[in-house]
Parts: C-alpha cells; sequence; structure tokens
C-alpha cells in the first residue's frame, strides 16, 4: 500500500476517517519505521494471548504516524533517556509524546500478576529525584519536556516539591518548566493549605495516568487543589452566615449493602475557594471569609488558617 508517509508492506486491514483519509493499518508483514526514536517495527504477527487487539500503525488526519504497536519490546531514544517500549504515540510533527515499556491486555487468560512479571525496574534521574521504579508509561510536551510520570500499580517513590519532600504513588505531572503540576500523596498526610492544615489523600485513586492528580499547584509551588475524607470544613462568610460540608456517602458499587465515602475536592482559583463532597458544594473567599477545619472524629475543632478566633463560635461550633 503506497501513501505519501511511506510503502506499506502486507496491509492486511484498513481503517478510515469520514473524509477517507487512512486511519489505522494493520500489517501481517514486517514494516520498519524511521522516526524521531529511532526504526520502530510494528506489530504484524498474530495476537497473542496478552497482547491488545490494535491497529499496527494509527495516522492523523493529515497523514502523520500517531502511534504504533511494537512487534515486540524494543529500545527507543526519549528525551530522558534510552527505554524499552511496547507502544509509542506521536505528535504531529513526529515528536514523541508518550511511551509504554509494556501494552499487554488483562483477561481471563492473562492476570496482572502475569504482566507484572514482565514489569522491568528502570532507573530515571529527573530534576525532581532520581529513582529506580517499574512505570506504566511517560509522557512529553511537544518541546521534549517531562510532562507526566505514571507508576505501575504498588510502587511508590519520593520526590522533591515546594513542600518539601513528597511520598507518591500512581504518579505526578510537571508543567513544561519542570515545576510540580500535580501528584497522587501515596499514603495520608497533612500539609499546609490556603484554608489551613488537613490531612490530604485521595482513597479512590485509579493508578491508569497520571496527567492530572488529586493534590494540584500552580506554577509557583502553591496549592490549588487537594482531596480529603480526615475532616469537615465551616466556612464563615464575612456577611455573619456560617455554613458546613463533610465528606458523604453514597452506595457501594460493588456491594449493595456497603457504603464508600465521597471525599471532600477543594480547588482555589485565585480568591475562590471551592469545597464539594458530590452532592453539594460551597464556595467562599479566601481574603475574606473564614475557615474552620475540623479532623474526623475529633470532639473539638481546630481553628486554622485565616481564621482569628475572634468570632465567639469559631471556638465551639458544631460542624
Amino acid at each position: 500500500m503506497k501513501m505519501e508517509n511511506g510503502n506499506w508492506n502486507g496491509v492486511a486491514r484498513t481503517e478510515y476517517f469520514a473524509d477517507g483519509a487512512v486511519k489505522d493499518l494493520t500489517f501481517e508483514e514486517e514494516n520498519r519505521i524511521e522516526t524521531l526514536c529511532g526504526t520502530l517495527i510494528a506489530k504484524y504477527t498474530a495476537e497473542e494471548t496478552r497482547r491488545k487487539y490494535i491497529s499496527s500503525v494509527s495516522f492523523y488526519e493529515n497523514g502523520a504516524i500517531k502511534r504504533v504497536a511494537l512487534e515486540k519490546q524494543m529500545m527507543i531514544q526519549t528525551p530522558i533517556g534510552e527505554y524499552p517500549a511496547e507502544c509509542v504515540i506521536f505528535y504531529p510533527n513526529g515528536k514523541l509524546k508518550r511511551f509504554f515499556p509494556l501494552n499487554g491486555k488483562l483477561s481471563g487468560y492473562w492476570s496482572m500478576e502475569d504482566e507484572t512479571a514482565l514489569a522491568e525496574a528502570l532507573q530515571f534521574h529527573l530534576a525532581v529525584g532520581a529513582f529506580k521504579i517499574r512505570i506504566i508509561g511517560v509522557s512529553f510536551y511537544e518541546s521534549g519536556a517531562l510532562k507526566s510520570f505514571t507508576l505501575w500499580p504498588g510502587e511508590e517513590i519520593v520526590i522533591n516539591t515546594n513542600v518539601g519532600l513528597f511520598p507518591v504513588q500512581i504518579g505526578f505531572a510537571l508543567y513544561e518548566d519542570g515545576s510540580i503540576k500535580s501528584l497522587e500523596p501515596a499514603y495520608p498526610i497533612p500539609i499546609v493549605t490556603p484554608i489551613g492544615n488537613i490531612t490530604v489523600y485521595d482513597e479512590h485513586a485509579i493508578g491508569i495516568e497520571s496527567d492530572d492528580n488529586s493534590l494540584k499547584f500552580d506554577p509557583y509551588g502553591n496549592i490549588i487543589g487537594f482531596s480529603t475524607s480526615f475532616c469537615s470544613i465551616a466556612v464563615f462568610y464575612a456577611d455573619g452566615t456560617k455554613s458546613a460540608i463533610a465528606p458523604s456517602y453514597a452506595p457501594s458499587m460493588t456491594d449493595d449493602e456497603a457504603m464508600i465515602k465521597i471525599l471532600l475536592t477543594v480547588s482555589i482559583v485565585k480568591d475562590c475557594v471551592s469545597i464539594s463532597n458530590g452532592e453539594i458544594e460551597l464556595t467562599a473567599s479566601l481574603s475574606e471569609d473564614k475557615f474552620v477545619i475540623r479532623k474526623e472524629y475529633d470532639d473539638k475543632p481546630e481553628v486554622q488558617s485565616n481564621c482569628s478566633g475572634s468570632c465567639s463560635s469559631c471556638t465551639h461550633c458544631e460542624l
């Protein structure tokens, strides 16, 4: 099959965009593809027990290569060094967007334990820290700067942040200048937030990718978002009114008799603070309103953050 980006041998299946441009090709013969990561051999053999049923090569509508599923794991060149890959994703200009050392399919015939046995611990030397760890994948900005780093399930690392050394599970994301954008705490950990001292942790975090994690920072290292199930929060508004919010509960999706806790999620955009438990949402002004954090199971609330304690209700309010 002849296309503007090359001649493809042994094309077994072709899929098209609505305008007729080629979207996906599946091969049954070897094809070598020259890329900025090196020469890649696209998948061409019959499906194995663990391999995902995906096309050999995917394209953007303009014909540029978008993704290559490799015949077998091979070493590729990346902006942070040479690493093994089974699947590689590109930007339209050919620069590396994301790579995956493994690209297996979990099923009744291939378990997570089987896939984990193939996962190799890799050495990384990054600005946020150095570690040897198993990973799901790494993504990059078009400039080549590291964008996000996703750990293998069960793995943990410690990275450097503006709030000090921080234990991380699942992974972390960076701004293009290298500053921390978000991370997933490995376990409950107390930190100083703009509204008070709070133990942050997302017990429901899923480790599929780490582009957007529960603990968020602005480019200057200020905390602008987090999740917690360890406290309730009262807001004392400048007009004299008060509202309170705590984690809520919802029926479990897997157990009809069980309930699961819905975390509090806090988002801070400039002067606006939004707090949600999935059922209700409170908004407040960071500069004008006061916040009281009550640790779960405590008999009395702790006065935190910008609450001066001058209002009589602050020292004995019931949230």
